[in-house]
């Protein structure tokens, strides 16, 4: 009985060892848990810039420079009655946006409106928005150049109204 006891206490001191090790263990994968999700930011942060600089170079779709939209983002929520905030990564005052029930900005479903000074956003939301029955919706924009010029099309951007 007493060697029964000794070896039952020394199997729960193993298993008890184990357990440390393991906690530890899994402190450690927190750890690298914590460094991984902050080196996908930074990555993510690179692949913007990059973009950026692939697109204002016309290096993207071998199109003339075009505009990036960097916010809104996929899936943000968005009102029917009030515009969403619009943010380039250019400079444009005039830009044409395209709302389109899917991602498909080629059918004849895309209300395509121009967005400038005298027109704002907060002007040509409720128009973008009145024959969209649809929960989701897809954004694109164009920048209207000084000369009237259109740039390559944006990144498509879905957003989900209420």
């Amino acid at each position: 009985m007493t060697n029964a006891m000794l070896t039952l206490s020394t199997d729960i001191g193993t298993m008890a060892d184990r357990i440390l090790v393991t906690q530890d263990n899994i402190g450690e994968m927190a750890d690298r848990i914590g460094e991984m999700a902050d080196r996908i930011v930074v990555t993510e942060e690179m692949m913007l810039t990059t973009l950026q600089q692939l697109n204002s170079s016309g290096a993207l779709n071998g199109a003339a420079a075009g505009v990036l939209l960097t916010a809104p983002v996929t899936g943000e929520v968005a009102s029917r009655w009030a515009p969403p905030v619009i943010e380039l990564s250019s400079e444009a005052t005039s830009y044409v946006l395209y709302v389109a029930p899917t991602a498909n900005f080629s059918s004849d479903q895309v209300l395509p409106l121009l967005v400038t000074p005298e027109s704002p956003l907060s002007v040509v939301w409720p128009q973008a928005l009145e024959s969209m029955t649809v929960n989701d919706v897809y954004v694109a924009v164009r920048e209207v150049s000084s000369q009237n010029g259109l740039s390559a099309l944006s990144n498509a951007v879905r957003l989900t109204l209420q």
